[in-house]
């Protein structure tokens, strides 16, 4: 069987008409219960009072006066009715009611005058005559002649106030209900409009519109603050987005320049050993070369390979050594192992005696970035550049800083320096490089916790600034 599902509206509204229908229900039977009991107590105390007169009535009267009185109380009509019974049974009789319309009389065919008499001043019900059940409210009242006088009092005005406060009641549950109904839609369309915005932009961003945002005019702050998180998780959202797309466009790239750098020292690999193999070195100094550019090319692989790895290790957040570092000692073994591969270099270094910072971290990992650095110097700068090295500290953290007087970088060189496989076209071209040292120093830098700035300008030169948080 399938489940009905409501709106919040016509949830709200059925649960409203379900309390109300409850609440009217209960508050018409207390008060149909409450006038009933009223009237029954009135009932009775009418019947006690009126038993007396009657009593003190057939005492001080003969018999032909009390059937003038009959006929008169007959035409004027009466609410109750009065029967005069002795052994033999009813000798005096009044109706209820008037002479156009008379009531029937109370049922008390049953009982016999002892057991009248011995009801004598007890209130009770009986029906009449055509069956109406509890139509009538009797007393007893044995008169001095041996008879017994029964007086009834009609119960049909009570039937017939329960009659109109029901039907009442019935009319005005069915206008309320009606009338609730209406308010609650109304209100509850102003006051779901909101809501039903915020739908219509989930919709919105569900087929793909991601720039959308909930507009919400409410006083409500409930509907404010939903809207203002709902907005909040979609800028975010978009962020991600935009994120994994820019992401998954660098990787497409990264993959592609990859691809391409390989491909250079591969063909060239194949390209010797094809000519090894057909017999077109065939001298020892022919073959002797073919051997050498098929290793050069193979190490420019394994370089190749070597830092993609490295950078792969990075993305994926591995965590690098954690020592104790002297970065002035790092510094000075970089710059004795650069002097040895570029004599003809001027490298200077600026730091006072007492600047030994230290930081946590992968002295490996630092000593490439010196090294990175320094090689960066010496292949695209021009011969008779100098190189200073600075380390200093600056509050807690520790500052390197590699500076060259070379011919310097564009604007757009900058920007792009710390790019994976960017590599400029004009001044400084790399001859053989794949554009990854820069990136693998910005990378190592980051996994240090610290941040590498670049400062160029053309024939001016270069310095790039590190900064790692020293030890204390």
């Amino acid at each position: 069987m399938r489940r009905i599902r409501l709106s919040s509206r016509q949830r709200i509204t059925v649960q409203l008409v379900i309390a109300l229908v409850a609440f009217w229900s209960l508050a018409g039977f207390i008060t149909v219960r409450a006038v009933n009991s009223q009237l029954s107590e009135r009932i009775d105390n009418d019947l006690v009072a009126e038993s007396r007169s009657i009593a003190t009535v057939f005492e001080l009267l003969d018999e032909e006066l009390i059937d003038d009185l009959a006929d008169v109380f007959a035409v004027g009509g009466r609410e109750s009715a009065l029967i005069v019974v002795d052994a033999n049974g009813p000798v005096f009789t009044l109706r209820s009611g008037t002479a156009d319309d008379p009531q029937l009389l109370p049922d008390i065919g049953d009982l016999t005058v002892g057991e009248l008499r011995g009801r004598s001043g007890v209130l009770f019900t009986v029906d009449d005559v055509g069956g109406n059940e509890d139509r009538y409210r009797v007393i007893t009242v044995p008169l001095a002649t041996g008879e017994v006088a029964v007086i009834a009092r009609s119960r049909a005005s009570l039937e017939q106030v329960n009659d109109i406060l029901g039907t009442a009641a019935s009319i005005a549950l069915v206008v309320a209900v009606a009338g609730v109904c209406l308010l609650v839609w109304l209100i509850s369309r102003s006051a779901m409009k909101p809501l039903e915005d915020v739908i219509g932009t989930a919709h919105a961003i569900g087929a793909g519109t991601l720039d959308t945002r909930v507009e919400v005019r409410s006083t409500a702050r409930d509907v404010e603050r939903l809207a203002d998180a709902l907005n909040t998780m979609l800028g975010r959202l978009q962020e991600a987005f935009a994120a994994k797309e820019l992401s998954e466009a660098r990787l497409r790239q990264f993959v592609a320049d990859a691809s391409h750098e390989l491909r250079t020292p591969l063909a060239a690999v194949i390209g010797y050993a094809e000519l090894y193999q057909q017999n077109m070195a065939r001298s020892p100094e022919q073959i002797d070369n073919v051997m050498r550019r098929i290793a050069a090319e193979g190490g420019r692989m394994r370089t190749l390979v070597e830092d993609l790895l490295l950078l792969a290790r990075l993305d994926e957040g591995r965590p690098l050594a954690s020592d104790a570092v002297d970065v002035r000692e790092l510094v000075s073994d970089a710059l004795a192992t650069i002097r040895v591969i570029a004599p003809d270099r001027t490298f200077v270094v600026v730091a006072s005696a007492d600047e030994r910072p230290a930081v946590r971290g992968d002295d490996i990992a630092i000593r490439q970035i010196l090294d990175n650095l320094l090689m960066n110097t010496v292949v695209h700068t021009p011969d008779g550049t100098t190189t200073t090295v600075g380390v200093a500290t600056d509050g807690d953290d520790a500052v390197v800083t590699v500076s060259d007087d070379g011919q310097g970088m564009s604007g757009d060189e900058v920007v792009h320096a710390f790019d994976r496989f960017w590599r400029a076209e004009k001044s400084r071209v790399r001859p053989g490089g794949n554009g990854l040292g820069l990136a693998i120093v910005a990378d190592l830098v980051r996994a240090h916790g610290g941040t590498i700035r670049v400062d160029s300008a053309v024939d001016v030169g270069t310095t790039f600034t590190i900064t790692i948080p020293r030890l204390p």
